[in-house]
């Protein structure tokens, strides 16, 4: 079920869109050729079952790398948490109870605008 709630995109203007679109996002930057991308992919995973008002994406360096180097990512993991397109956050070298605590309060901050 939880893989149902991480949206994969392979072209940059449909992540754009679903960008602007969106309010509250967390990007994962991911590689399949990193091994200590594997732990955390799946902790990813399983967190976007928990925060409904949070939107998850993945982008797989390999599938998406004009979109890589748009956003000047350049080591993976990275995590961009969006707030209405903006990136105020962004976390390279992040362990996964790190990124655990990360998500949840960005979620809280989800839940508490009203306005989505």
């Amino acid at each position: 079920m939880a893989k149902d709630r991480i949206h994969k995109f392979y072209d940059g203007q449909t992540f754009r869109d679903f960008m602007v679109e969106n309010a509250y996002v967390v990007i994962n930057f991911t590689s399949r050729e990193s091994i200590k991308t594997n732990d955390i992919n799946s902790v990813f995973t399983e967190l976007s079952d928990y925060y409904p008002k949070v939107k998850f994406i993945q982008l797989v360096k390999e599938e998406i790398l004009e979109t890589f180097n748009d956003e000047e990512v350049s080591e993976v993991p990275t995590f961009k948490f969006s707030i209405n397109n903006d990136y105020p956050v962004v976390h390279t070298r992040i362990k996964s109870g790190d990124l655990f605590e990360k998500i949840r309060a960005f979620s809280k901050k989800a839940e508490a605008d009203e306005r989505y």
